[in-house]
């Protein structure tokens, strides 16, 4: 009997005995949480980008707080000037009013006033006017959500952008000080040209275009003739490649954190580093590659706060394309320009304005990529530390220049990839300033890490070839 019984209760451990008692009950197994649910993410892409931002980057940076109230009075347009970028060329597929909106709450050259604002931060007066004998007659607030260092996204005349204003407290009064960003003449001067640039380049080329780009709209700056000090004031950037919510945007500086991982274990990588050396690392190398073909630019600075990465909006995996947001970062490649300037107006105007354009034909005009790459694993070194999640000699330490650079001369021609050379890039001068990990890598002068490239003329040549083989038919 007792064998009978231990048989039974065999049988109705069996799958056959479990299934009838789950068909007869009403209890059910929890269905696996989505990708998107684990992240809890927003059903309005933009307002996730914003919420990633805002956020996410107050913990992971330590911005001081998420957001600001922005007090913007009317200065008389005596004291300041204002430039736009041309409405003719602005990009205007999403919403052919976005500049015009803009516009209307900063103030057009022809106008009495423009709107002046500062940073809430900011304590450096000396650098950045007050103009607090006009902030009295017609203040108006608005609030304004920190981004990424100086930047701020504001909503005015129904419409969202972004303003990169200087301060010397990028973080917040309570944060470091930083006196150097309480200058923004650089960017001023470069943005707006940089834009204008790449909208003038990349006309029959659309096909090969490198990735979105957060363009400079405008610039308000200080009056030479009312401000002695050096040129100081803010600029503008389009979000509309945001804001036609058609893909997420997930902010590159997050991805050494607990979002960067959980997004890529949601695509089964066992380790996040390994995922975002290709989603990231190669995806900016290509990005380099394709600006220098397509642009003739040479970013400096690919500081991962100053590109966002696409994600499908159904999955979010990565799509491949990075939106460029920081555009003063770069340089012109003189030899490639100054070769078809002669037969394009607009771009001979463009060149006339760049302090920076080297103008000796094999001058030192694009740093190596070894160098650009290392100074990106430094980035996220610091970050990393900062977070509390960096443990020297562990499994977490991570790099992307090898696949950077190896991304970087896949997507350029052969002919261009093997007509460079390398020259010394830093003088002992130079190097006084660098912190011990850039001195390290500038004293490798034997290896290209530590150069600068110099195109030479069959560089120019397979440049030329490039733009002759791959511009659009039609065009």
């Amino acid at each position: 009997m007792i064998k009978f019984v231990i048989l039974l209760i065999a049988l109705c451990l069996t799958s056959s005995c479990v299934g009838r008692r789950n068909n007869s009950s009403t209890i059910e197994s929890e269905p696996a949480l989505t990708l998107k649910e684990k992240m809890q993410v927003l059903d309005d892409p933009f307002q996730q980008w914003l919420n990633w931002e805002v956020e996410k980057t107050k913990d992971f940076l330590h911005q001081e707080r998420q957001t600001s109230e922005i007090v913007t009075f009317q200065v008389p347009s005596s004291h300041l000037d204002v430039e736009w970028l041309a409405q003719g060329i602005a990009p205007t597929q999403d919403d052919p009013a976005y500049l015009s909106k803009i516009q209307n709450f900063i103030g057009l050259p022809s106008d009495e006033t423009l709107r002046w604002m500062r940073h809430p931060y900011n304590s450096d007066f000396d650098k950045v006017p007050k103009y607090g004998q006009f902030e009295t007659d017609s203040p108006l607030k608005v609030d304004g959500f920190h981004t990424s260092s100086r930047s701020i996204v504001l909503e005015a005349s129904d419409a969202y952008f972004s303003v990169k204003m200087p301060t010397n407290y990028p973080f917040g009064k309570s944060r470091m000080k930083q006196k150097e960003k309480a200058e923004l003449h650089e960017d001023i001067a470069d943005s707006l040209v940089r834009s204008r640039l790449i909208l003038e380049m990349k006309q029959g080329y659309e096909r090969h275009s490198p990735g979105e780009v957060l363009h400079t709209l405008g610039v308000v700056r200080t009056s030479p003739e009312h401000w002695k000090a050096k040129v100081n004031g803010f600029l503008i950037r389009d979000l509309r490649p945001i804001l036609r919510r058609e893909h997420y945007y997930f902010p590159a500086h997050l991805i050494a954190t607990p979002l960067g991982e959980t997004l890529a274990g949601g695509w089964g990588a066992s380790q996040w580093q390994v995922f975002w050396r290709e989603h990231w690392g190669a995806a900016l190398g290509k990005f380099l590659a394709k600006a220098a073909l397509v642009w003739g630019l040479a970013i400096e600075k690919p500081n991962p706060q100053n590109f966002l990465i696409q994600l499908d909006k159904e999955t979010l995996a990565p799509t491949g394309v990075l939106a460029w947001r920081d555009i003063g970062d770069s340089n012109f490649i003189g030899p490639f320009l100054e070769e078809i300037a002669e037969k394009n107006e607009t771009l001979r105007k463009l060149l006339s304005r760049e302090k920076k354009l080297s103008k000796e034909r094999e001058g030192l005009v694009l740093k190596s990529l070894g160098w650009r790459c290392n100074k990106l694993d430094f980035e996220f070194d610091q970050k990393y530390k900062q977070a509390n999640r960096y443990r020297p000699g562990s499994s977490d330490f991570f790099t992307f220049k090898e696949t950077c650079e190896r991304a970087f001369a896949e997507a350029l021609p052969r002919s261009l990839r093997e007509s460079h050379k390398y020259q010394q890039m830093f003088s002992k001068s130079q190097m006084e300033g660098m912190n011990p990990l850039e001195k390290k890598l500038a004293r490798q002068g034997a290896h290209q890490d530590s150069r600068e490239v110099a195109i030479t003329e069959d560089g120019v040549l397979a440049w030329l070839e490039w733009r002759h083989l791959n511009r659009t038919a039609a065009d």
